[in-house]
């Protein structure tokens, strides 16, 4: 979600997941999933988490692999979290393209 409003493509999908039975959990900022983990992290069956979140960052630095973005920041804290190492995760992106995931 940019700015806290799904993009057609999110609304696609939370649809989907609905028709399957799936209860989507939406959070607007890391603070917020953070807090979604901590109260549901048993009933979490996947996270699809967005690398960019709110933050831009363009230039020399555009599709490197930076820890600050909020993103990133929460895929460190479920892979380091005892209780929700094991969820698996999907990470989007708007900047990166095949070559950056590959990698």
């Amino acid at each position: 979600m940019q700015n806290n409003i799904p993009t057609k493509q999110a609304l696609n999908l939370i649809t989907a997941l609905k028709k399957r039975g799936i209860e989507p959990l939406l959070a607007s900022n890391v603070q917020h999933a953070k807090f979604i983990f901590e109260m549901h992290g048993e009933e979490i069956a996947l996270a699809i988490i967005h690398r960019e979140s709110s933050r831009r960052i363009w230039g020399k630095n555009k599709g490197k692999i930076d820890s600050s973005y909020p993103g990133i920041q929460f895929v460190e804290y479920i892979k380091e979290h005892p209780d929700f190492s094991n969820v698996p995760v999907i990470l989007s992106s708007e900047e990166w393209g095949n070559p950056e995931f590959i990698t």
